[in-house]
């Protein structure tokens, strides 16, 4: 990826250790963004079905499928 194309811009991810520094692309960021949400979701939905609280199987399917089409 060339940095110095229009309309890209970067966020730095910094670790404790300075070397460990991750350079990434607003749209690559946002990607991750998103896949944390739905790891935290999943967890949550697990944790809901073990207490016997969650949603109907086809609510579930419907609400997916919105959020993968963002």
């Amino acid at each position: 990826m060339r940095t110095d194309e229009p309309g890209i811009r970067f966020a730095m991810l910094n670790s404790r250790d300075p070397s460990a520094s991750v350079v990434l692309a607003d749209a690559e960021n946002a990607s991750l963004m998103g896949v944390s949400e739905l790891i935290r979701d999943l967890q949550l939905a697990k944790q809901q079905l073990e207490n016997g609280e969650g949603i109907e199987h086809e609510k579930a399917h419907v609400q997916i499928r919105a959020r993968l089409r963002r």
